[in-house]
């Protein structure tokens, strides 16, 4: 099994919360940073490296929270991706440098429209639950 790892990543300046969601241009599909783990990285460290590269962003994990969801990539292989909760304040997210995905900041409404897969609104509607209830 192939695994990936990335975070739900947010701000809430300027007292509206906003996540950040990547958008793969290629196919236009909308969801959270998140890449391949390199030999050697936890999963957090995989998220953070990714976090960044994806929207030049350094980003503060909030303990607590981790959600997971797996599926079969159309090769067969099967693929599992662990989610974070990572916030960040003071920095514009815009594309990574060499990266091929733009990069949104929407608030959770807009957030949830504009998320491609089920699995992934699933998992920004526990996000936002867990902000509301423990942050």
């Amino acid at each position: 099994m192939e695994t990936s790892c990335g975070a739900v990543l947010f701000s809430d300046e300027g007292g509206e919360r906003r996540y950040v969601l990547v958008v793969r241009d290629e196919i236009g599909d909308a969801g959270f940073p998140k890449g391949h783990m390199e030999a050697g990285e936890s999963m957090r460290e995989t998220a953070l490296r990714e976090i960044e590269e994806e929207t030049r962003v350094k980003a503060e994990f909030i303990d607590g929270f981790e959600e997971s969801v797996e599926y079969s990539l159309r090769c067969g292989v099967r693929k599992r991706v662990v989610y974070f909760l990572a916030r960040f304040s003071g920095q514009e997210p815009r594309r990574g440098d060499g990266e091929p995905n733009g990069v949104e900041c929407l608030p959770y409404a807009e957030a949830m429209r504009a998320l491609t897969f089920a699995n992934a609104r699933d998992i920004l509607k526990k996000a936002e639950a867990f902000i509301i209830d423990v942050i």
